[in-house]
């Protein structure tokens, strides 16, 4: 009876570990270099090729490079292996670490047998935190985050074992490399300190002392003291919003409610110890919030703009996250299966995680937390019939975010005219959370000790993970083309000299990947705007400029569109005087311009990209050199 036992504990374990890989290799696959995977490559290019690179706005007036040894930790592997290659190879790598250091920083404070699900819990519920879906952990892309976060799950774990020199190490690691990401874990676990000894309130001195010498103005507290101009800030607010409280949305802060509301419960679970741990999560996402309100939204101090104390979400996500599956597991031992309560923390799970998913039930999400707390007040008041209506609404509040979602995933199906390269029906399906909850259920529900069932599942599992392992890598044609092509200056036939600034149609990537060339303007660019007051007032003066020539490509593209096909009509093109004007407004900085559509004077070269090429697209690039016009 033992060995058999033994048996199925080591068969559980395989199939555990079997359908983590098999489900984090097919939920979180991997699209290329985008989101702010562009910046970090940038970096890493930077310094590896800074003579090229270096009048590039993202990096001549310092901002946030200055801040990170993420390229000099990076940028010598590339003298043996293509960026590209590099970075789908740390996307993996960074990953997997996080997933094991998510397990090893479990087994702290939850039993051993909550740590699959803890795991799976993560995989599948979303990452995201913090305003207008910008953010999330473990990434599916490349970044000094990717980095810094699984070194300070492990920081953490060894803050919990009470390894202190070990915890210092970690952290001052990953604050090397991302400190937006390590300052909030730091000021947790002074929070945590504080709860078990009030003397750690002493504390609190050091930022009294610089609000003190701040306000004496003594000769270097205006680094900390430094207030956004009026200027300074309408560069910021607009293109910045995600990190300013205020401006998010009531689907932002209903999911750091959310937060809070389980943060919450974790920290009354007595005789655990999670319950001590998660109360110094709440207390540390909660101070985190009023400080970013009175001091970045209010008072626009830069430093602690910079800062984005609001991501002390991060690891507060992370904790609510990984303890789901207990927690609720708790509520329905505690009481029992049919118990309201129990069914209340289901649905609020699931609905909260369909809010990413354009699903409009964040306004259901506030009503569903204080049944919660009142339901037992209730409980001896209400009749059977008033019970079923609770649970029936609860079904159709799940129906309707089921239905809502998978209407937006067929509105997408359709946009994309059902192309698998860019939307896969079984992948929208099993990335709702509450089917993939069920098919999970039913596969461990499945494994016993019965032969038959046993290598089902384990052959289901093997052809699992092969499948998901050969459709791991998603990037379409064009992504996979355009990092194929890495530092090919001459694609336009033509030798573009060193230094020299190009425009490509709010293009980052390719400017830097590409020809290795400075970019002389795009959007992704403004992410260094908070820490530079010279790169947004660079930034936006040369956004300004980009006005009249974006009207005129819009209008052109429409006209051109409208008499396609029709004969006698000229093909509508860009004013030569229009790109004139915006080389001669950029004060000797611009120097190349990559139009999708031409400009009434002679481009100096083409790069056509035609079906053989990538199978259906044909995109024809048109180079113009300022000292033509």
């Amino acid at each position: 009876m033992a060995n058999g036992s033994g048996q199925l504990t080591f068969q559980r374990k395989v199939f555990g570990v079997l359908l983590v890989v098999m489900l984090f290799l097919y939920l979180h696959p991997y699209y290329g270099i985008r989101h702010d995977s562009n910046l970090y490559l940038g970096q890493v290019l930077l310094k590896h090729d800074p003579v090229n690179l270096g009048e590039d706005l993202f990096f001549f007036y310092g901002g946030q490079t200055g801040f990170t040894i993420f390229p000099q930790l990076i940028a010598p592997a590339l003298n043996w292996i293509s960026a590209p290659q590099l970075f789908q190879i740390l996307t993996i790598v960074s990953t997997s670490i996080f997933l094991i250091a998510s397990a090893v920083l479990i087994i702290q404070f939850l039993p051993l047998r909550f740590v699959f699900y803890g795991v799976i819990s993560l995989i599948v519920l979303p990452s995201l935190y913090g305003g207008m879906s910008v953010f999330s952990y473990a990434e599916d892309f490349f970044t000094a985050r990717s980095l810094a976060e699984p070194l300070l799950l492990f920081s953490f774990a060894a803050f919990i074992s009470g390894r202190w020199l070990l915890v210092g190490l970690l952290w001052l690691f990953a604050a090397s490399l991302h400190p937006l990401q390590a300052i909030p874990v730091l000021i947790f676990y002074w929070c945590f300190l504080v709860l078990q000894d009030r003397r750690w309130l002493l504390g609190l001195s050091i930022p009294l002392v610089m609000l003190i010498l701040g306000v004496l103005q003594v000769p270097g507290s205006s680094l900390w003291m430094k207030v956004y101009d009026q200027e300074w800030f309408s560069w910021i607010k607009d293109v910045n919003q995600d990190v300013f409280l205020t401006r998010w949305s009531f689907s932002d802060w209903m999911q750091l409610g959310v937060d809070i509301f389980f943060l919450f419960l974790l920290g009354r679970e007595r005789e655990t110890k999670l319950q001590k741990y998660a109360q110094g999560l709440l207390a540390n996402l909660i101070l985190a919030c009023l400080l970013s309100l009175v001091f970045v939204d209010w008072l626009h101090f830069s430093l602690l703009t910079g800062l984005q104390l609001w991501r002390a979400q991060w690891i507060a996500h992370w904790m609510v996250i990984a303890c789901v599956p207990w927690l609720i597991k708790r509520e329905f031992d505690t009481h029992h299966f049919h118990d309201v309560r129990a069914w209340i923390l289901v649905s609020v799970v699931l609905l909260n995680s369909t809010i990413v998913a354009g699903v409009p039930v964040a306004f259901a999400l506030p009503i569903l937390i204080v049944l919660y707390f009142i339901y037992p007040r209730l409980d001896g008041l209400l009749s059977a019939t008033s019970i079923a209506l609770i649970k029936t609404g609860l079904v159709l509040l799940l129906v309707l975010s089921a239905g809502r979602y998978f209407v937006h995933m067929y509105l997408n199906y359709l946009q994309v005219n059902g192309q698998r390269e860019y939307f896969r029906v079984e992948f929208a399906t099993l990335s709702f959370p509450p089917i993939a909850a069920c098919l999970i259920f039913i596969m461990l529900r499945s494994s016993s000790e019965r032969l038959l069932n046993s290598l089902m599942v384990g052959l289901f599992l093997i052809m699992g993970v092969a499948f998901a392992t050969q459709s791991w890598d998603r990037r379409n044609d064009w992504t996979r083309y355009i990092e194929s092509i890495d530092g090919n200056s001459k694609i336009f036939g033509v030798e573009i000299e060193p230094k020299a600034q190009v425009l490509w149609s709010d293009e980052v990537l390719a400017p830097w990947l590409i020809l290795h060339r400075p970019s002389y303007f795009s959007t992704a660019q403004s992410a260094g705007l908070l820490f530079s007051r010279e790169t947004a007032k660079e930034a936006s003066r040369r956004a300004d400029g980009l006005g009249l020539i974006d009207l005129q490509t819009n209008i052109c593209r429409m006209m051109n569109r409208l008499n396609q096909g029709v004969a006698g009509v000229q093909e509508c093109k860009i004013s030569k005087n229009v790109v004139a004007d915006l080389c001669k407004n950029s004060n000797g900085k611009l120097d190349y311009l990559v139009l999708n559509d031409k400009v009434d004077a002679p481009e100096i070269g083409v790069w056509s990209l035609n079906e053989p090429v990538l199978g259906r697209y044909n995109i024809n690039y048109f180079l113009y050199r300022c000292t033509d016009f």
